[in-house]
């Protein structure tokens, strides 16, 4: 399902194309402002695609897919972990209580962890239940705790 940016560009277009053009037929606006056309404005883009000293277009290709195996359980039961959130730009700790291994979003498997977090800050009243999350550690930044390596 590879496309490449000069078939994406051109579907982009036409579609730009379409909506300038339907917007027009409408007889009523709601602002004063006039149709934007952005044809001039995605040709210009387009023309960053060429590869440099010819007319040929760069080929966009996916994503490497999740691979087929799940990765090894990433720790045992009951160890202590910390986990980055990024978000809340902030570390967590909790306990790695199993893994399973899972249909991942982009095809393949990978193994998710079950993670209780720690009753302290804000998540002092939390029950267990609320305090429960999965996680891809294959994806987070974390370290076992004690350790000071992150993966």
């Amino acid at each position: 399902m590879c496309e490449s940016r000069g078939d994406m560009m051109g579907r982009l277009a036409r579609a730009c194309t379409q909506a300038s053009t339907e917007s027009i037929s409408r007889t009523a606006r709601t602002t004063s402002l006039p149709v934007m056309d952005a044809a001039d404005a995605i040709a210009a883009w387009g023309n960053q695609l060429h590869i440099q000293g010819s007319d040929e277009l760069e080929l966009w290709t996916a994503p490497q897919a999740t691979p087929a195996e799940a990765s090894p359980p990433p720790c045992k039961a009951g160890d202590r972990v910390s986990v980055y959130w990024t978000e809340l730009k902030q570390w967590y700790e909790g306990t790695f209580t199993k893994s399973i291994v899972e249909n991942a979003d982009s095809g393949g498997r990978q193994r998710s962890s079950r993670i209780v977090y720690d009753q302290v800050g804000l998540w002092a009243n939390c029950t267990t239940a609320q305090l429960t999350y999965w996680h891809c550690l294959d994806d987070d930044l974390w370290h076992l705790c004690g350790d000071g390596a992150t993966e």
